[in-house]
């Protein structure tokens, strides 16, 4: 692998990768598996790096999704690749092969991958809902407007410390309590910052940081109570927060859709950090991960990858 360059009109620190980094096509995701090596979809391909050296999974490999453009481990590490079209390819160390699993429905842009306590795996299906994996079972499900579900745009799945299921719409957020079959909905008429909301997180204290249009949304642990998170803490005015992480340190982070991320210690914004990515105000970061090193990468939806030196 080459090396990193500094970006012209970026933030002082913040590296990226261009031509002679070695990845076969524009990079546009990245997960960091659990042995600590970067996975990065370029195109038609997938690439581990190890810091060092990269290694390339493509159509010669038996990869064939596509664009890529999800990357998700699950608790048996496999890798599982979404790209355009009905299915899913999952790269199986274990077996020594990559698969791939067929939709009889529609698919859309799928986002993110949760597998929940129980096995299960849910899957954001934007446009459409969420789709509802069981690999024992071989069933798919979907949740839709039909059963329930707010709105279309379905980003994020999140589940909670008690098993709850967070569901993140453009009409508000879908809560599925799967012990008692119960579907409870949080909106802006009962105390979100805004509808649309992209994504969870919730920290050690039991508080949900909940991603929203404007900035973010904190419901304390008693669930009574929100506090908000915008401009007036430092973030850029009209700001959706499309991405909430938090590092070794205890650190929050969170990527806009605006080339933006922003590092912070309280909820008082008493020690926020703002790192511009990219002067493009289209710019949205879809990936927040920390390499072994404990430094930063983001991964641009519309194609770039960069870290935080």
């Amino acid at each position: 692998a080459g090396s990193f360059t500094n970006m012209p009109n970026a933030s002082r620190g913040v590296l990226g990768i261009d031509s002679n980094f070695g990845l076969p096509g524009t990079p546009n995701c990245l997960i960091k598996d659990k042995d600590g090596m970067l996975w990065i979809g370029a195109n038609n391909t997938v690439v581990r790096y190890d810091s060092n050296n990269l290694a390339i999974y493509g159509s010669d490999q038996g990869l064939n999704s596509g664009l890529v453009q999800t990357l998700f481990q699950d608790s048996k590490g496999r890798i599982w690749v979404t790209g355009l079209g009905k299915s899913i390819s999952i790269i199986d160390f274990d077996a020594q092969q990559i698969y791939e699993l067929n939709f009889n429905f529609d698919v859309s842009r799928i986002f993110d991958i949760l597998e929940t306590i129980d096995g299960k795996f849910w899957i954001s299906n934007n446009g459409v809902g969420y789709n509802i994996i069981d690999l024992k079972d071989r069933t798919i499900r979907q949740l839709t407007v039909k059963q329930g579900l707010l709105g279309t745009t379905c980003i994020s799945p999140y589940q909670d410390q008690i098993g709850r299921i967070w569901l993140s719409t453009n009409k508000g957020v879908n809560i599925i309590d799967l012990k008692s079959g119960k579907n409870y909905t949080l909106t802006q008429n009962t105390g979100l910052l805004s509808d649309f909301t992209t994504g969870f997180f919730e920290d050690s204290k039991g508080y949900m940081w909940i991603g929203n249009f404007k900035g973010i949304s904190i419901l304390n642990n008693d669930q009574d109570t929100i506090s908000y998170f915008t401009q007036d803490q430092g973030l850029e005015e009209n700001s959706t927060v499309t991405k909430l992480f938090k590092d070794h340190l205890g650190k929050m982070w969170l990527g806009t859709n605006r080339g933006k991320i922003y590092s912070l210690s309280g909820i008082d914004g008493s020690s926020i950090e703002e790192y511009t990515i990219s002067q493009n105000p289209q710019q949205l970061v879809y990936n927040l991960v920390e390499d072994n090193q404990g430094q930063i990468w983001t991964g641009i939806l519309q194609g770039g990858i960069y870290k935080v030196d």
